[in-house]
């Protein structure tokens, strides 16, 4: 079953590239005003303050926090105006860089919302992966809402899905959702240079979600300014395949998340896929998936996914990870559903950063794995320097017919002998056994986490 709906949906996607890519620039920049998107002459920008102070997580230190509020666009008769707050290292001297963070808006409205707290720990989100990272990495952080309104009264998930029927409906690929989210990704950069004292002319930037889907838009659209992505609660790209596997796993009829709503995130899999079986929805893949344009992306690439996202199946980025060429890494974090908070999350943004800016070396993983009688014999070499701190085998077991987002992962850490990493796992009876290989190093940035791709021993 499996393989039939694989090689049905590659076919598709060999189709597409056959019918439309000849006849049209394969990737998204004909679709965007890159002049329009730098001219900062149209941010509006307002400054509600504009302060340096002691800094809350870095003891003696200082730091400037600018609060603001700047338009990224007018789309569709709305303007996109987002709240943003900046930490720059007091006495910045420059150098061009920054990282860019865009939230989900709840993240500005509440302060209460779940995602401000890093799970398991006292961490306030925001003094972290802004404040803390800016200090210790020396270059400014913005995090800003992206949408930072409930357009039309709808949620961003709702909005996704209106804006996806719009552009099947009109034929108007602008109407996508990742549309206007990557625009003001592009925006967010413009603001930074244009800031007094600022003045960044790359960025990496960092999303969540649909989010995820349009800092991978972005590369395609401004690769002289997108300096590096971090994708996470998402898979990077390659949207027939994340079908094929949602097919696999959750069934046809079973959408992923308990919650109703409109985006195709929230839909079963073979209405996603009617939705796009179309000459719309095949240009779309064309223009908006970043898996069309994967061996063409330059900016450091890295997905951060939850073993238990409940938006994807297990090992949905691997299909993008493992054909795409250039600068790139996976990290799976164990036991996390659809979120990019969490203390891996962190220390991979500040990790990716220094990569991105600073050359810190990113340890790569060759794994593999064979069946030998009741066990599963892997074995892993880690090119790494310096030397990881540790290297963990996670594995999870799960009963036939029954999908991973509910699996609970363990580690086991892994000795090296004679220049590999090596285990064995038992089988059990009746059960799957899914697996990957985790390093932990450090560097500038403190520790970083990357693994390999998610498998699956059948």
């Amino acid at each position: 079953m499996w393989t039939l709906i694989c090689r049905v949906l590659l076919g598709l996607l060999t189709l597409t590239f056959t019918a439309l890519a000849p006849a049209q620039e394969v990737g998204p920049a004909r679709f965007f005003d890159l002049p329009a998107i730098r001219d900062e002459s149209t941010l509006a920008t307002t400054i509600r303050s504009d302060v340096v102070r002691a800094s809350g997580v870095r003891p003696g230190q200082r730091v400037r926090v600018i609060e603001l509020e700047f338009t990224s666009q007018h789309w569709k008769g709305l303007v996109w105006k987002h709240p943003a707050r900046i930490y720059v290292p007091d006495g910045y001297a420059g150098g061009g860089n920054a990282g860019i963070i865009g939230t989900e808006r709840q993240f500005f409205d509440r302060p209460d919302a779940p995602r401000r707290r890093i799970p398991g720990t006292e961490l306030d989100t925001e003094a972290e992966y802004g404040e803390a990272t800016a200090l210790d990495l020396g270059l400014p952080i913005m995090l800003f809402a992206n949408p930072a309104e409930d357009y039309w009264g709808l949620g961003e998930s709702d909005l996704a899905g209106y804006t996806l029927r719009q552009a099947l409906k009109t034929g108007d690929l602008s109407w996508n959702g990742y549309h206007p989210i990557t625009v003001a990704y592009l925006r967010a950069i413009t603001l930074l240079h244009a800031l007094p004292g600022v003045a960044s002319q790359r960025a990496v930037l960092m999303g969540c979600s649909k989010r995820g889907q349009a800092v991978g838009i972005a590369t395609g659209v401004d690769p002289e300014r997108v300096a590096g992505v971090m994708a996470t609660c998402h898979f990077g790209g390659n949207t027939l395949y994340y079908i094929a596997r949602k097919f696999a796993e959750f069934g046809a009829g079973v959408g992923g998340p308990d919650q109703v709503r409109q985006g195709p995130g929230f839909q079963p899999a073979d209405e996603v896929l009617r939705a796009i079986n179309n000459p719309i929805g095949l240009q779309m893949l064309v223009h908006y998936d970043p898996y069309m344009w994967r061996h063409r992306i330059r900016a450091p690439f890295l997905v951060a996914l939850g073993t238990n996202d409940e938006f994807f199946a297990l090992g949905t980025p691997n299909s993008m990870l493992g054909e795409m060429k250039g600068d790139k890494a996976f990290l799976a974090v164990d036991n996390l559903r659809h979120s990019w908070v969490s203390t891996k999350h962190l220390a991979a943004w500040r990790m990716w950063l220094a990569h991105s800016f600073l050359g810190r070396p990113i340890p790569g993983i060759s794994a593999r794995a064979h069946v030998d009688g009741a066990e599963l014999a892997v074995q892993a070499r880690v090119e790494a320097a310096p030397s990881p701190i540790k290297v963990r085998l996670f594995h999870a077991y799960n009963p036939l017919q029954t999908d991973w987002r509910r699996a609970h992962w363990s580690a086991i850490e892994l000795p090296l002998v004679d220049g590999a990493y090596a285990a064995r796992l038992p089988r059990r009876e009746g059960q799957r056994l899914a697996w990957y290989v985790e390093v932990e190093d450090r560097g500038a940035g403190g520790a970083g986490y990357v693994s390999s791709l998610v498998q699956i021993a059948d």
